[in-house]
């Protein structure tokens, strides 16, 4: 008896159209928040195309970070005075022709054919004897100084380089600036 009261007493109150209206209002709200969520606002969208750029720009940042790290811990070695030394040096072409006949003629054949065969100390001494039989001859001093340089005694061809850098006029003057820098390089 008491479920049939209960069951009467429900059915008078959904029969009730203010209880009908307030349903559909419940209904219709209900319908506009869905809605609503599922429809973006302007801000929403802003907001979002926002974030996406600033993550594209993070990304292209940390990619442009790790190529410069990679690059910086991969680069090659600078090369060190020394090897640039070894790579740029070379000894000068002989130009002096061989003469024949007395002391001074012999050593001088002497001293060319040294340098030509690339016995670097043997041909500074001989160059070191001429320079002291003819001391105005210049190509011998020159000549000299890059066989010590070629011989690995750097130090001792550069008072002989800068002697010859005293006067511009001078056939090697050029040359012997250029291997004065090269010297500087390994002193």
């Amino acid at each position: 008896m008491e479920d049939s009261n209960l069951d009467r007493d429900l059915e008078r109150t959904f029969a009730d159209p203010e209880v009908n209206a307030f349903a559909d209002l419940v209904r219709h709200i209900d319908a506009e928040q869905e809605a609503t969520q599922r429809r973006p606002s302007p801000l929403r969208i802003a907001s979002r195309r926002v974030s996406a750029i600033a993550s594209t720009l993070a990304v292209a940042a940390t990619v442009a970070l790790l190529l410069v790290a990679g690059w910086w811990l991969l680069r090659p070695a600078s090369p060190t005075d020394a090897e640039i030394f070894a790579q740029q040096f070379e000894p000068y072409p002989m130009l002096l022709v061989q003469r024949s006949g007395g002391d001074t003629q012999l050593l001088r054949a002497q001293a060319i054919d040294l340098y030509v065969r690339e016995e670097y100390g043997a041909a500074a001494e001989a160059f070191e004897a001429l320079r002291e039989q003819s001391p105005g001859d210049r190509s011998y001093i020159f000549y000299g100084a890059v066989a010590l340089l070629a011989d690995g005694q750097a130090t001792e061809s550069v008072p002989l380089f800068e002697a010859l850098r005293q006067d511009s006029t001078l056939v090697f003057w050029e040359q012997s600036g250029e291997y004065l820098e090269l010297v500087r390089l390994v002193e």
